[in-house]
């Protein structure tokens, strides 16, 4: 007999987070986005963080230490390097999974910003994460919560496996998506690189940069 699935009503929150945490710093130092793949949050408000970041810093340069990192381990691998880390938490990632929220990876840290995402199954849910994170003192900048269909689910969780997807960075990603989804190329404009710039708290060349880049490699893959 067959089995059908559906999929139930979802919703994408996307969380900016004003933020001062190690991480944060880190991205200041290496003046460079972090990209959060792994987050266990642990008991006594510990969490367990591998993180890797794009630098042409080598080793023996990455002398960062940080009051909210307990140890971290840091590694080259080409032009990145990679981050295993223990680090007091902020409460943001346990206040979505205890609202029955699913993380959304990576999670993008800029300096003094955190870009969090993840998935419910209600705008009330969502509310519920927005409320637990500020109450632990986070203080959030900018919050959206918007529908998701069967098409931008299966988009979201397989965006890390489609050549596409494969050919962009976190950053080149995220601003185009977030381009793409609050007007940017609509006639007349509803959303311009002041408004980017602004939302990533990066300088409008670099968020042109992004973009463009973004553009070309898609162009490339339409017209190659």
């Amino acid at each position: 007999m067959a089995t059908l699935f559906y999929i139930m009503d979802m919703f994408y929150c996307d969380i900016k987070i004003n933020s001062n945490c190690g991480l944060s710093q880190f991205a200041d130092f290496l003046e460079s986005t972090v990209n959060v793949t792994y987050v266990n949050p642990l008991s006594k408000g510990q969490n367990l963080v591998f993180s890797y970041a794009k630098t042409p810093l080598k080793n023996e340069q990455l002398d960062f230490q940080a009051n909210d990192f307990i140890n971290r381990t840091i590694s080259g691998v080409g032009k990145f390097i990679v981050m295993n880390s223990l680090k007091k938490g902020h409460g943001i990632t346990y206040s979505i999974i205890e609202n029955g929220g699913i993380p959304v990876f990576p999670v993008v840290i800029g300096s003094g910003i955190e870009n969090v995402s993840c998935i419910v199954q209600s705008r009330d849910a969502g509310e519920l994460i927005l409320q637990s994170i500020e109450k632990k003192r986070n203080h959030v900048e900018d919050f959206t919560i918007s529908r998701m269909g069967q098409e931008d689910f299966a988009a979201l969780m397989n965006r890390n496996f489609v050549p596409l997807y494969g050919q962009l960075t976190t950053m080149e990603f995220e601003i185009l998506r977030s381009a793409i989804s609050n007007g940017y190329y609509q006639w007349p404009r509803e959303y311009n690189l002041d408004d980017i710039s602004g939302r990533f708290k990066i300088k409008k060349p670099t968020v042109l940069y992004h973009l463009r880049n973004a553009e070309r490699k898609v162009l490339s893959m339409v017209f190659r």
